[in-house]
């Protein structure tokens, strides 16, 4: 509306001095009619290009505050599932692991009965099944309390050689430190 409030007001009031700069016999005045034509143009054309510009500007700003509004929702959904998950984590593993100290007790009470030398050799291999199974419920229970900020993390120093001879034989021991030193 602005540039034709524009043309509607400045073609009133310059037309009448060009019409009576056309009609001078003068050719200095039939110039300076042609350059007022030719600036009112210029001046609608600017106008109208104003406008254009100023209208995708503020089309622009309220679409940024359109994604800014929906980012905000996203996150606050984003955080929320996460809290969620660290919250069904600690759940699960705490809930898990009751099931599995139960059967802890039946191989403890098992292990009484046993007599023969290959029972107990299967009675130490479900012993290290569950042993297992223990240390990934742990772990999960320490990723959901990272999580979720209730573990308090003690920085220590440890050697890497106990950690990594516990776990390999001294041979497969040396032929990864010989690797990654």
């Amino acid at each position: 509306a602005r540039p034709l409030t524009h043309v509607l007001f400045a073609l009133p009031a310059i037309a009448p001095i060009i019409i009576m700069m056309f009609i001078q016999d003068n050719p200095l005045y039939v110039w300076s009619a042609s350059g007022v034509v030719i600036y009112m143009f210029i001046s609608f054309t600017f106008s109208f290009n104003m406008h254009r510009v100023i209208n995708n500007s503020l089309e622009l700003k309220y679409q940024n505050i359109d994604l800014v509004a929906d980012l905000q929702k996203q996150t606050h959904a984003a955080n929320k599932a996460n809290i969620d998950k660290s919250r069904f984590l600690a759940s699960a593993s705490h809930d898990l692991r009751q099931p599995l100290q139960a059967v802890n007790l039946f191989v403890e009470t098992l292990e009484q009965k046993i007599t023969t030398k290959e029972q107990k050799t299967d009675l130490i291999h479900i012993r290290q099944g569950l042993d297992s199974l223990a240390e990934l419920f742990n772990a999960l229970l320490d990723i959901a309390q990272i999580d979720s900020n209730t573990l308090t993390i003690n920085k220590t120093n440890f050697s890497l050689e106990h950690l990594m001879s516990n776990g390999l034989s001294n041979i497969q021991f040396k032929q990864a430190k010989n690797i990654y030193t």
